[in-house]
């Protein structure tokens, strides 16, 4: 009878001691490090009504932190769209937008082959994307992709190649 008794209370013991291990404070820590979405105001351009400048707007996004620069160029695609001559195309999206050393890469769905309007459209797309984008921290110039390559052209005017920086002279005072 002492035999089981004192086994029991071995058993208890180490049932005890492997209850105390680290394994529920990492839990609580991966827990704690999960991104969860934020309300953030960020500013977004879009074009002023002679379609030659762009102007600022604040927009409130929600979204996880790594998605507010995705959020903030589909906010400023849908204020475009609510224009009465909208400048960039009908159905188009945003995949994604990734920072490497400074240069955001903005993944556009291939709707954008269709923007019309010459080098005025390209200008205010690029001016509007790349002052929305530059106001983040992290980014110091703005690339164009589709559906995740390069562009070389778009509407003939721009070497789209190239990463574009923030452009002051294009937003309306």
């Amino acid at each position: 009878m002492k035999k089981i008794g004192l086994w029991m209370l071995s058993a208890a013991l180490v049932f005890s001691i492997a209850g105390c291990s680290e394994k529920p404070d990492q839990a609580r820590s991966a827990a704690q490090s999960v991104s969860v979405p934020r309300e953030t105001a960020v500013t977004v351009y879009e074009p002023d009504d002679q379609a030659l400048h762009v102007i600022p707007r604040s927009v409130t996004v929600t979204a996880l932190p790594e998605n507010q620069m995705k959020e903030a160029v589909t906010q400023m695609i849908a204020l475009d769209q609510k224009q009465k001559y909208p400048v960039l195309p009908k159905g188009l999206t945003v995949h994604s937008v990734t920072v490497h050393d400074g240069t955001a890469d903005v993944d556009f769905s291939k709707e954008l082959k269709n923007i019309q309007g010459g080098s005025t459209s390209e200008d205010l797309l690029i001016a509007m994307t790349a002052n929305t984008l530059t106001g983040f921290p992290d980014v110091k110039k703005v690339r164009f992709l589709i559906d995740g390559q390069p562009i070389k052209r778009l509407t003939g005017h721009h070497d789209m190649t190239s990463a574009f920086p923030r452009d002051e002279k294009m937003i309306k005072k």
